[in-house]
């Protein structure tokens, strides 16, 4: 199976280690820093699917989720989680 590894190095046993995650996408296309900028200082986006370029698949990390699954709000390519939990979703806005 594919295997996508958040915050640890897939060959050895260093995970996450007090760190969360929150709003996962995936692009089918680079975004430049203007597009970067735009999703890290909107705050926490409530419909990705009308950003420009739209993510082929974006996972809110908790808004509705429950462990292990990742529900994909875009795509129709749901995750389960490995060696995390609930207790990783976060809701804070960066700042």
């Amino acid at each position: 199976p594919n295997i996508i590894a958040l915050g640890r190095q897939p060959t050895n046993a260093n995970y996450l280690r007090g760190g969360r995650l929150d709003e996962l996408s995936f692009f089918n296309t680079e975004l430049n820093a203007t597009e970067v900028a735009c999703l890290y200082n909107g705050g926490t986006p409530s419909d990705l699917d009308i950003f420009v370029p739209a993510p082929a698949h974006w996972y809110r990390m908790g808004d509705g989720d429950s462990s292990p699954t990742l529900t994909d709000s875009i795509g129709n390519a749901d995750l389960t989680m490995n060696n995390m939990g609930e207790a990783n979703f976060i809701t804070e806005v960066p700042s």
